[in-house]
């Protein structure tokens, strides 16, 4: 195993067991990976330890600001059609956008929004 992969592990076991054992905080660490780790860290990994990737918002901000938001999920073909498709994702990264925006007032209604329907189990 590399040792990207193993810091990768490594991170990934100390924040499920910071969780598993009741404590709120995690360790929190910005990681720089190489696509070919990123992608499978990012989208896979983590989307699965908070609830897949229908809630799992996506940024990348280049040089200069230039920056692009968009859900970590596919198109779902299998579903379309069927009222079926979790809209969190997107929800969520149109919030990042808004903050790189410094539109942060409407960012945190659409926030707040989201997670107090997740919190009360509600589906839309």
């Amino acid at each position: 195993m590399s040792s990207v992969l193993k810091c990768l592990v490594s991170l990934v076991r100390r924040n499920v067991t910071a969780v598993a054992g009741g404590r709120k905080q995690c360790v929190n660490t910005v990681l720089m990976l190489p696509v070919c780790h990123g992608l499978f860290f990012s989208s896979d990994l983590c989307a699965g330890l908070i609830g897949g990737l229908g809630v799992t918002p996506s940024g990348n901000i280049g040089a200069n600001g230039v920056a692009i938001f968009e859900s970590v999920h596919g198109t779902a073909p299998d579903i379309a059609g069927k009222d079926l498709a979790n809209p969190t994702a997107l929800l969520l990264s149109a919030v990042m956008m808004l903050r790189h925006m410094g539109l942060h007032k409407h960012a945190t209604k659409i926030e707040t929004a989201c997670f107090d329907t997740i919190k009360d189990g509600k589906v839309i």
